[in-house]
C-alpha cells in the first residue's frame, strides 16, 4: 500500500492500518484497483484526493462489519440500571446515540433494552450512525442470521423479531421505528452540531484509531454528551478519558463512564437538556402510531412517518414525492416543510434547504428542529450572528414534554 493512500485513510478515518492488518488495508485496495482499472497505488491515490464516490468505495472494502445483538452483555445491563433511575415520568424523551452502529444490532439491543427497562416507545430516541452506506442498508432491512445472536439475547430475539426463512429474523416495525440511522463519518470536526445526548455508545472503534483521531472523537462525545450522562465503550479500546470530565461509574464489565456535571474552562456551557439530532422528524405521537398495530390490513397510507421512513432509507425523491401530495391534499404543515428541508441538505442544496426550514418557522415560529438547522446552515456559510440567534431561539423552545 502507497505511502499517500495510507496517509489518506489516516486523514479520512483516523485509521491505524495496522490495526486492520496490512494486508487487509492492501487487500481492499487492490480489489478497487481491479474495479476502477488502475495500474498503479500512486495514480489510484490521486484519485481518491478527487473523487469522493471512489473514497466511499474503499472505506466499503475496508471495513469490516463485527456486532451481534447485546454485545457483551452488561453495557446493556448497566443501560437498563442507569435509564430507569433517570427516567421521569411525563419528562423529556431519554435521548442514545450509537456510533458507529454497524449494520444496527447495537441501536436495536439498546431499543430492546429500553423496552425491557419499561420506557414506552415515545419517551426514548435512539440514534445511529455509521460511515458505512452497506451497513446502514442492513441496519434499515433488520433482517438477521444466527450469528447475529451469537451473544445471547435470544428471548428478546423472539419477542422483538419476526422469524424468516432460512434461520433468519426481522426486527419488528414497531421496534425499528423508534431507531434512526445516519451515514455520518466520526471524524468530522463539527460532528452533529447542535445535538445532545444522555448516553453515548462508543464501542470498539477507538482500538483502530491513531492517537490524533482518538483526541478527536473524544471531544465530540465531550461536546454531544450532557452533564451526568453515559458514555460506554469496548473493553479494548484505548482511552483515555480527562478526570476533570469524565468518571469511571458501574460495574467494571460495563466500560461506562459518567460526564462531569462541571465543565472544564476549554469546553464551559451551561448545562442543557439532551436534544436528538433532527435527521429524522417524527413526533412521539407517529411513533406510537407506527408501534400500534393496524385495525385492519390495507394499503399503506402516505404519511410524513413514511415519507420520513424513505428518506432514511436513501429513496429522497420518492420521499420528496410524497411529502408534496401530502402538502397538495392537507394544506401547509411545519413538520413536511421541515422533513423536506433534511432531504435538500442530504441532497446537498443547502439555499433551498434554508427556504424549506424559513417555511416550516413561517407556520410555527417555535419549530424546534428547523432552528437547529437553520443554525448550522448559517455556521456553514460563515453568518455567524444568524447562527446563533437561530441557536438561542432552539434553546428556548426546547420540547420538554413530547419527542421532537
Amino acid at each position: 500500500m502507497s505511502a499517500a493512500i495510507a496517509a489518506l485513510l489516516s486523514e479520512h478515518l483516523g485509521l491505524l492500518p495496522q490495526t486492520l492488518g496490512d494486508r487487509a488495508v492492501e487487500l481492499a485496495v487492490r480489489a478497487r484497483l481491479e474495479a476502477t482499472g488502475t495500474d498503479a497505488a500512486d495514480r489510484y491515490a490521486a484519485r481518491l484526493r478527487d473523487d469522493r464516490v471512489e473514497l466511499d468505495a474503499l472505506v466499503e472494502e475496508i471495513i469490516v462489519p463485527e456486532t451481534w445483538f447485546f454485545r457483551d452483555g452488561e453495557p446493556f445491563r448497566s443501560l437498563s440500571r442507569w435509564a430507569r433511575a433517570r427516567q421521569r415520568p411525563g419528562g423529556r424523551p431519554l435521548c442514545v446515540l450509537s456510533a458507529p452502529c454497524s449494520t444496527g444490532e447495537e441501536p436495536y439491543s439498546i431499543a430492546m433494552t429500553l423496552l425491557d427497562a419499561g420506557l414506552a416507545a415515545g419517551t426514548f430516541i435512539v440514534h445511529a450512525l455509521d460511515i458505512s452506506g452497506r451497513n446502514l442498508q442492513r441496519a434499515r432491512a433488520a433482517i438477521y442470521g444466527e450469528l447475529s445472536f451469537r451473544g445471547g439475547g435470544l428471548d428478546a430475539r423472539d419477542r422483538y423479531c419476526t422469524p424468516l426463512e432460512g434461520r433468519r429474523w426481522q426486527v419488528v416495525d414497531a421496534v425499528r421505528a423508534l431507531v434512526t440511522f445516519e451515514r455520518r463519518n466520526l471524524m468530522e470536526p463539527a460532528l452533529l452540531a447542535g445535538a445532545s445526548f444522555d448516553a453515548i455508545f462508543c464501542r470498539n472503534v477507538f482500538i483502530y484509531l491513531h492517537q490524533a483521531a482518538r483526541r478527536r472523537v473524544l471531544e465530540s462525545i465531550d461536546r454531544l454528551l450532557v452533564p451526568d450522562g453515559r458514555l460506554f465503550i469496548g473493553h479494548a479500546d484505548p482511552v483515555e478519558t480527562p478526570e476533570s470530565t469524565f468518571r469511571t461509574v458501574g460495574e467494571s464489565g460495563a466500560f461506562a463512564f459518567e460526564r462531569r456535571a462541571a465543565r472544564t474552562p476549554a469546553a464551559a456551557r451551561p448545562a442543557r437538556a439532551a436534544t436528538p439530532l433532527p435527521a429524522r422528524p417524527v413526533p412521539a405521537r407517529a411513533v406510537a402510531a407506527a408501534a400500534a398495530p393496524p385495525d385492519e390490513p390495507g394499503p399503506p397510507a402516505i404519511t410524513l412517518l413514511s415519507a420520513s421512513s424513505l428518506a432514511d432509507r436513501g429513496e429522497l425523491t420518492e420521499a420528496v414525492a410524497q411529502i408534496e401530495r401530502l402538502l397538495a391534499r392537507g394544506g401547509p404543515s411545519a413538520d413536511a416543510y421541515h422533513l423536506l428541508g433534511v432531504i435538500r441538505v442530504a441532497e446537498q442544496r443547502p439555499q433551498e434547504a434554508e427556504v424549506c426550514f424559513g417555511k416550516a418557522l413561517y407556520l410555527d415560529r417555535t419549530h424546534h428542529h428547523s432552528l437547529l438547522h437553520l443554525a448550522l446552515l448559517c455556521d456553514r456559510r460563515g453568518d455567524r450572528a444568524s447562527a446563533d440567534n437561530y441557536r438561542r431561539r432552539a434553546d428556548s423552545t426546547r420540547p420538554k414534554d413530547s419527542a421532537p
